[in-house]
């Protein structure tokens, strides 16, 4: 009987470690903005937030293609905001990119994620040769139809 007593004990005994370890690492709200959603490759981005521990370190790195790289760290300010303009890499394909911020909160670590859409820039695809080559084909077309209408003219004269 105080075998069984001293089972029961251990088990209840059990029970209550994790409530009392996951009273430890309480769950934080990590809050993230992005100056844009759309960026060309190595174009910068500012990644602005708060909830961080006052002076912890910032670290952000950003995810495309399948290729993770950091791409900057900062320092927390004394209310836990934070603020860092980051590049997203030279040679970065067109897609949509996922960029992850880690930094301490209450003794653990958080980590809170942003989306960024790569591309080769603003306007118009480029879909045809410079306007300087039409003009130089222009030139060269009058020239050629200016030598023909003379050639005739000469021809005319001489019969």
């Amino acid at each position: 009987m105080k075998r069984i007593a001293a089972f029961m004990a251990g088990f209840v005994a059990l029970l209550a470690v994790p409530a009392v370890a996951n009273a430890a690492y309480p769950v934080a709200d990590l809050s993230l903005t992005t100056s844009t959603s759309q960026v060309a490759s190595g174009g910068p981005v500012t990644v602005s937030g708060d909830g961080a521990d006052a002076g912890a370190p910032v670290t952000m790195f950003l995810t495309c293609a399948g290729t993770t790289r950091q791409v900057g760290t900062t320092t927390a300010s004394g209310a836990g905001t934070f603020s860092a303009t980051i590049r997203v890499p030279a040679g970065t394909p067109n897609g949509v990119c996922t960029g992850s911020v880690v930094t301490s909160v209450s003794g653990g670590f958080v980590s809170a994620a942003f989306s960024i859409t790569v591309s080769s820039g603003g306007g118009l695809p480029a879909t045809g040769g410079e306007p300087s080559s039409l003009l130089r084909l222009g030139g060269l077309a009058a020239l050629l139809g200016a030598a023909g209408v003379a050639f005739a003219a000469r021809r005319r004269a001489a019969a």
